[in-house]
């Protein structure tokens, strides 16, 4: 008797139907991540819905501004099998500060089987690392040798939010720009010491004193 309940048992079970498989995250493939700051920010997305034949609904929520400049919610795709997205953030210039933002990702199929994924995001400005390259003295004497007072290593990174003010010894601005690429080659301006301040994203700035040698 004992055998024959066992057996019915096993027949069950063989006969059971499969349980659904939820969606993997192919990508994002970790937790923690530091992105460079720029109008186009992006991570990677890769889902795959292991049963043949599924389809994948995929969204997330953040308090971050992604996409549609909505906090809880930025993307609707669906596929069939593997398919890959980009998760873009649009205000990522805004967003350049030293604590992480925190995404959670749903990954959800047809039948409802639903995967979570959770990640940490910070974005740096490489501005930061360029302001300690500036020189305190620049000579625009025509020898084509530290010509210009500027940041020559800069990149474009969040550029709209930057500004660079320098002035005299009596406090008068004798030059603004709100370019990275900004090159002040003294004017006008006599020999002399001048003071500088320039901001940027998330915060980033600088001030010192430059001097003008001809």
């Amino acid at each position: 008797m004992r055998g024959i309940v066992c057996l019915f048992f096993l027949l069950m079970v063989l006969n059971a139907p499969a349980q659904n498989v939820p969606p993997v995250f192919v990508l994002p493939n970790y937790s923690d991540t530091t992105l460079e700051a720029d109008r186009d920010t992006c991570i990677e997305i890769v889902i795959n819905a292991p049963e043949a034949g599924d389809s994948v609904f995929l969204w997330g929520e953040s308090e971050l501004f992604i996409d549609r400049d909505s906090t809880a919610y930025f993307l609707e795709k669906t596929g069939t099998g593997t398919f890959q997205t980009r998760l873009c953030f649009r205000k990522a210039c805004r967003q350049v500060q030293e604590d992480p933002y925190f995404i959670t990702l749903f990954a959800r199929d047809s039948s409802f089987d639903t995967t979570i994924h959770h990640v940490r995001v910070r974005f740096k400005n490489s501005l930061q690392e360029e302001l300690g390259k500036l020189p305190n003295v620049f000579t625009p004497n025509g020898d084509e040798v530290n010509e210009t007072f500027s940041l020559s290593g800069a990149k474009a990174q969040c550029a709209n939010l930057f500004n660079v003010s320098i002035y005299n010894r009596w406090g008068q601005a004798v030059y603004t720009n709100n370019r990275i690429s900004f090159k002040w080659d003294g004017g006008n301006c006599p020999d002399g010491v001048y003071y500088y301040i320039i901001t940027s994203a998330g915060g980033i700035s600088a001030k010192g004193i430059i001097t003008l040698i001809r």
